[in-house]
């Protein structure tokens, strides 16, 4: 199906506006587009199955994630590339923007109690990638976190949309007992 037909399912069976759409599309989450004369053309298996993501509970993310997670909000003017592979993504995204310096301490502060923190990075409220953050390091202007891949915490927000407020911070630093609900 044409990137428009596509983009138009996921608003029909998703409620995923067409801007949205078009830029989770782009991403890969319905698989790599294949060029065609008339432009990109998309699996529309692939297509309905990103449109009926569901979205993650609350008791589904304090049950996985106890201690806490990280939720990195990719920039929608951001490009970036689901299909390249965990590696490639993870070193990607593992550069993200500053956070104050008492939140920079929690952080590190909750990774020395508990271990690895669960970490993911949405686009558009779904999750394009989940890590544990082992380590994070201050730059001037960003973090650089030191990312593994995730452990069987994961499965429960795999494939999942986990809702931001619109706005605000290009992180979430969630904390079950403190947050309510991320973002």
């Amino acid at each position: 199906m044409s990137a428009r037909q596509a983009a138009g399912l996921l608003l029909a069976e998703g409620g995923i506006a067409r801007m949205q759409a078009r830029r989770l599309l782009a991403a890969g989450l319905a698989g790599a587009g294949v060029p065609g004369a008339g432009g990109v053309l998309y699996d529309r298996t692939a297509v309905a199955t990103l449109a009926l993501r569901p979205v993650l509970e609350l008791e589904d993310l304090t049950e996985a994630c106890p201690h806490g997670l990280f939720v990195a909000r990719i920039d929608r003017s951001r490009p970036v590339d689901v299909t390249t592979g965990w590696a490639a993504l993870a070193e990607d995204l593992s550069t993200q923007p500053a956070m104050p310096s008492l939140t920079r301490a929690l952080l590190g502060a909750r990774i020395a109690a508990y271990g690895p923190l669960p970490w993911v990075a949405t686009l558009c409220g779904h999750v394009v990638l989940g890590a544990e953050a082992v380590a994070v390091a201050a730059g001037k202007d960003h973090l650089q976190f030191t990312l593994r891949e995730p452990g069987p915490w994961f499965g429960a927000l795999r494939d999942r949309v986990l809702p931001t407020t619109r706005g605000g911070r290009p992180w979430v630093l969630w904390t079950p007992l403190l947050s309510g609900s991320p973002g």
